[in-house]
């Protein structure tokens, strides 16, 4: 099921059955539907800051999926999960799609915000039924990294710029 242009079953709040049963990563995907809410917010909203504040939220979503996507993929590698190719690839697919949008939004393409609130909660709750679940009990507490965000992406960044 390709999960980013599909409409799988939708939520449009968090439900404890979609736990994964890894405190952080939980709280990683309820942030999503709190960046959710945030954007279809601010779309209903006749701020006249409205189009700095989506462009805000849309590049806050992207660094989010970067970091939550960094956080699952180096647990997984770290027990040796044996999905990881396939999960990174439909992570891979979600990032190339927010990336667009995010892009097509600052080219002037103001319509396509009206479009991220459902394509987040479609993809994020799609996603974790089917392949999130599938490491429910092989990834742990202990297994994943709990530090905030921002600590994972910089030493993702200084690895890549040589840093030990």
């Amino acid at each position: 099921m390709d999960l980013v242009t599909e409409k799988p079953q939708s939520t449009d709040v968090w439900t404890d059955d979609l736990s994964v049963g890894v405190d952080i990563i939980d709280e990683d995907h309820q942030a999503f539907f709190r960046l959710a809410d945030l954007l279809r917010d601010i779309m209903g909203s006749p701020d006249k800051n409205q189009d700095m504040l989506v462009e805000t939220a849309i590049n806050i979503l992207e660094e989010y999926v970067k970091g939550h996507f960094l956080r699952e993929e180096t647990a997984m590698a770290t027990i040796g999960y044996p999905l990881l190719a396939e999960h990174a690839a439909a992570h891979e697919a979600f990032a190339a799609r927010a990336h667009q949008i995010a892009q097509d939004y600052k080219s002037g393409n103001k319509e396509v915000a009206a479009t991220i609130n459902d394509l987040v909660r479609r993809w994020i709750v799609g996603h974790i039924r089917t392949m999130d679940m599938q490491y429910r009990g092989v990834l742990t507490n202990e297994n994943v990294d709990n530090r905030p965000m921002a600590y994972l992406t910089a030493d993702e960044n200084d690895q890549a710029d040589g840093w030990p």
